[in-house]
C-alpha cells in the first residue's frame, strides 16, 4: 500500500489533477446537497431568468481579456508574466462596461420579477469584471502549480453561492437573489485566488507601457485565432439558451438550464482540472521531446474511463432521480439529460484538450473546425424554428451535430500531439 502510495505522489500528472478534482468534487457536493432546497425555492421561470444574465457571463466570460490569460502560462520570465497580466487588466474592464450595455440592451427588454434593465446591465459588467480578474489570477496560480490554492477558491465560492441562494430563496426575493448570490461568491473567491499574487504587487507595479505593448504584440495570435475561437466555443454553447428563449419559452429555458447544469458536474470535477493540468504537461513536454503524444495519449485515456460511464449511468436514471431529487416539476429536465448525454460525453473529452492547439501553435485550425459547427447549429436553429420542431427534437438533433465534430475535433488533436516542435512560439 505504501509504494502505491509513493508511485501515486511521484505522478506529478495525477497527483496535480487529484489536488484540483478534490476541490471541484467537493464544490459540486454541496451544490447537489443544496440543489433539491433551491429547486424549491425557485421556480423553473426564475432559473431561466437568471439563465439569461448568466448567459452573458458564459458567453464572454472565457475571452472577456481577448484571451492574452492564456500566454500567462507559457511565459518565460516574472517579467513576461506580470506584463501579460498588466495588458489583460486593461483589456477586460473597458470590455466588461460595452458588453454590459449591448447584451442587457438587446437581450434584457424583459423586467423580470422587479430586477430592470440597469440593474441587469450592472450585474452583467460587475460579474464579467470578477470573470476577468478570475482568468488572470487562475492563470498564474496555474503557472505557478498552486492548485491546492486553485482547488480551495473552487470549494470557497460554491460554498458562499449556495449559502446565500438558500437565504435569498427563503426571503423571496426570486432572481435578484440568484445574481446577486452569485456576485457575492465571485469577489469572495478572487480575495483567496489572488493570496500568492499580492505578496509580489510591487513588481507587478513596475511594469510600464513598453512592456505591456511588446507582450501586446508578442501574443497577438492570442486574439485573433484563439479568442476568435473561444468566442465561438462559447456561442454554440450559449446561443441555445437565446434560442430556447425566444423560439420556446423562459420555463423550458429554466429546465434546459438545470439538466445543463447536471451534465456539467463532471467538466467541473474533472474535464476542466484535466485541462488545466494536461495544458502545463503538455507545454514540458514539447520542450522535453518535441511533441506531446505521451501526455494526450494518458489523458484521453484517463478522461474516456471516467466520462463514459459517469455519462451513461446519469442519462439512464435522470428522468427518475430528477422528479425524486429536485421536484415533480423538474422531471422534464430528466430527459432533455437524456437526450443531451451523448453530446456532453464527447464534448467533455474534447474540451479537456483542446489547448493542444495553443500547445501546438495551430489556433487557426480550431477556429475552423468552430466555425463549422457554429454554421452546423444555425442550420438546426433554422430547421426547428420553421418546421416548427418540439424542444426535444431540437435538442436530439443538436446533440447528433455535436457528436460528430466533436469526434473528427478530437482526431484532429491526437494528429497534431504527434508532429514535431513548431510549438509554443508565440
Amino acid at each position: 500500500m505504501k509504494k502505491l502510495w509513493n508511485r501515486f505522489k511521484a505522478n506529478k500528472f495525477l497527483l496535480s489533477f487529484s489536488m484540483l478534482a478534490s476541490g471541484s468534487l467537493i464544490a459540486q457536493v454541496i451544490s447537489i446537497i443544496v440543489s433539491p432546497i433551491t429547486t424549491r425555492l425557485f421556480t423553473p421561470q426564475q432559473l431561466g431568468a437568471y439563465t439569461v444574465v448568466a448567459t452573458a457571463v458564459s458567453l464572454f466570460g472565457p475571452v472577456i481579456c481577448l484571451k492574452y490569460d492564456m500566454a500567462i502560462v507559457v511565459a518565460k520570465t516574472e517579467k513576461d508574466t506580470y506584463s501579460v497580466m498588466k495588458l489583460c487588466l486593461f483589456l477586460f474592464i473597458p470590455l466588461s462596461v460595452i458588453i454590459g450595455i449591448v447584451y442587457g440592451v438587446v437581450f434584457m427588454r424583459s423586467d423580470y420579477s422587479g430586477f430592470s434593465l440597469w440593474m441587469c446591465i450592472c450585474a452583467i459588467t460587475v460579474l464579467l469584471a470578477a470573470y476577468g480578474l478570475n482568468n488572470i489570477l487562475l492563470a498564474h496560480n496555474n503557472k505557478n502549480s498552486l492548485y491546492k490554492l486553485i482547488s480551495s477558491v473552487t470549494v470557497i465560492k460554491s460554498g458562499v453561492n449556495n449559502i446565500l441562494l438558500v437565504i435569498s430563496g427563503l426571503f423571496n426575493v426570486g432572481i435578484t437573489g440568484l445574481i446577486c448570490s452569485q456576485i457575492v461568491s465571485s469577489f469572495v473567491g478572487l480575495g483567496h485566488q489572488s493570496k500568492d499574487i499580492r505578496k509580489k504587487m510591487g513588481e507587478f507595479k513596475e511594469i510600464d507601457f513598453e512592456a505591456i505593448k511588446k507582450s501586446f504584440l508578442k501574443h497577438r495570435k492570442q486574439p485573433v485565432y484563439n479568442a476568435s475561437s473561444a468566442l465561438i466555443t462559447t456561442s454554440i454553447y450559449s446561443s441555445i439558451n437565446l434560442f430556447i428563449k425566444s423560439v420556446y419559452s423562459t420555463e423550458q429555458l429554466g429546465l434546459y438550464s438545470l439538466s445543463y447544469r447536471v451534465l456539467g458536474i463532471p467538466f467541473s470535477v474533472i474535464s476542466a482540472n484535466i485541462a488545466r493540468v494536461f495544458f502545463d504537461s503538455a507545454v514540458k513536454e514539447v520542450t522535453e521531446c518535441g511533441n506531446y503524444k505521451r501526455t494526450f495519449r494518458k489523458t484521453i485515456i484517463v478522461l474516456s474511463i471516467i466520462i463514459i460511464p459517469m455519462i451513461m449511468l446519469m442519462a439512464i436514471l435522470a428522468p427518475s432521480i430528477f422528479s425524486l431529487f429536485f421536484g415533480t416539476e423538474w422531471e422534464t429536465a430528466g430527459k432533455y439529460v437524456r437526450l443531451l448525454a451523448p453530446m456532453f460525453c464527447l464534448r467533455l473529452i474534447a474540451e479537456s484538450l483542446t489547448t493542444s492547439f495553443i500547445v501546438s501553435n495551430k489556433q487557426h485550425i480550431e477556429l475552423i473546425l468552430q466555425s463549422i459547427l457554429l454554421v452546423g447549429e444555425f442550420a438546426v436553429y433554422l430547421i426547428s424554428y420553421f418546421r416548427n420542431l418540439p424542444i426535444e427534437q431540437f435538442l436530439l438533433l443538436i446533440s447528433l451535430l455535436y457528436m460528430i465534430m466533436h469526434s473528427n475535433m478530437i482526431i484532429v488533436m491526437y494528429k497534431l500531439s504527434k508532429e514535431g516542435d513548431n510549438n509554443v512560439k508565440n
